[in-house]
């Protein structure tokens, strides 16, 4: 099912160094480790709150347009445009991965025609807010943007304000439909009520891994329960945020199951932890276990193309919703140059160009946007279904739940 490309390259700039003891601190105020490990939000998993009901940033588009933010930008759309032609850079971290290399090279070429050069980086999240929250606390604030799974942003650089409310803007932004709350799948979606992360797009991951040979294809969750499991059944270490403790969140949304039935799951049942995702997996494969959480699709797929693996399915069940957003940076060094990247990626053609470059899998909350595998894609239509969204709070305390609940006994 995956996207094989080729990355282009892509411009980099050497950054500061910065003292080893505020990296330290940095990195562990970092949950997670990958695409899929970030947090959560209310009924759909998010927070749908309008623009301007936020307090201290409050603005209308005609305060802004007349230059009485606090953003740094010029003050009409062609006197920003002229800015940031005159600032000439942005500096961007996306995702780490080939397709989103891609996409950087996709910025690079529109933002171009606006004289801007870009530097993007691919990085992992939780190395890349180490990185910033290091920087940050040195002085040093060097980047403008970062569009990448929001759990990390929003679980270390939302509290201490590493990033900008960004109602105010999309106030600035010349194309009016970006405002539009019917242009965009349950409005203007942020990661919670400080409105620091735009949620565009939701990723659906996770399941359980099943050994076919010992529970069938059509095995079920209930089925996790059979005494005959007892030490059968494996995760990615549930203590830690990962996909191993994102997938047993479903089980705390269920109301067939609960808290209590994950707790069965996990003790009575003997649920045995392992820090590797391939391990797990090979032992899926192997029979050692029957059945896996936290492993990553793309490491089955490998296998089976091997050859290997063939008696393992991933299930629609255990699955949950991690959200990618886009955020500014507190200080951003490119203000205007920002809005001009922010105009583009946050419109109709930015948002197709970003379903068709990034995953195989990927999709937007724009309204109108083509999804290249819609049925590997949430049901945006049916939030409900799943667990709260890895990237929001809510799906943060959910996956602290199952963390302490696995710790327990």
């Amino acid at each position: 099912m995956s996207m094989a490309k080729t990355a282009a390259p892509i411009r980099r700039v050497r950054r500061a160094t910065v003292g080893l003891v505020a990296l330290a601190l940095a990195l562990a105020a970092c949950g997670g480790d990958d695409a899929f490990e970030e947090e959560i939000g209310g009924d759909t998993g998010v927070t749908d709150t309008d623009t301007d009901t936020d307090t201290d940033t409050d603005t209308d588009t005609d305060e802004a347009a007349a230059g009485t933010n606090d953003l740094g930008v010029a003050g009409s759309w062609d006197e920003i445009v002229a800015a940031a032609a005159d600032e000439g850079e942005l500096v961007i971290s996306v995702h780490r991965g080939s397709g989103y290399e891609d996409w950087c090279q996709e910025v690079i070429a529109a933002m171009a025609d606006y004289d801007i050069d870009v530097d993007c980086t691919a990085n992992s999240p939780s190395d890349y807010v180490g990185r910033v929250i290091a920087e940050q606390q040195a002085g040093e604030f060097l980047w403008d943007l970062v569009v990448a799974a929001t759990g990390n942003i929003q679980a270390s650089l939302v509290p201490i304000a590493g990033v900008q409310e960004l109602g105010p803007w999309l106030d600035v932004l010349e194309d009016e439909s970006i405002r539009e709350e019917d242009n965009w799948v349950g409005g203007l979606v942020y990661s919670d009520e400080s409105n620091r992360v735009f949620l565009h797009e939701y990723v659906l991951s996770g399941g359980a891994y099943v050994n076919t040979d010992l529970l069938g294809e059509d095995a079920q969750p209930t089925d996790l329960y059979d005494e005959s499991l007892q030490g059968q059944i494996v995760s990615r270490d549930p203590t830690n945020v990962n996909g191993g403790s994102m997938s047993l969140a479903w089980f705390l949304a269920q109301p067939e199951f609960g808290e209590e039935s994950l707790r069965e799951l996990v003790h009575d049942q003997r649920m045995v932890f392992v820090e590797d995702p391939s391990t797990m997996l090979q032992w899926v494969a192997d029979g050692r276990a029957a059945v896996g959480f936290g492993a990553n699709v793309d490491d089955l797929e490998d296998l089976q193309d091997a050859g290997l693996a063939e008696n393992v399915i991933q299930t629609d069940w255990a699955q949950y919703v991690v959200a990618y957003g886009t955020a500014v940076l507190a200080d951003n060094p490119n203000p205007n140059a920002t809005a001009v990247f922010l105009n583009w990626h946050l419109s109709q053609e930015g948002q197709q160009v970003w379903t068709d470059v990034t995953r195989f899998n990927s999709s937007s909350r724009r309204v109108g946007v083509e999804f290249p595998a819609p049925d590997a894609s949430p049901q945006y239509d049916d939030m409900s279904q799943y667990p709260p969204v890895i990237g929001t709070a809510e799906g943060t305390e959910s996956v602290e739940r199952v963390n302490e609940i696995a710790l327990d006994g």
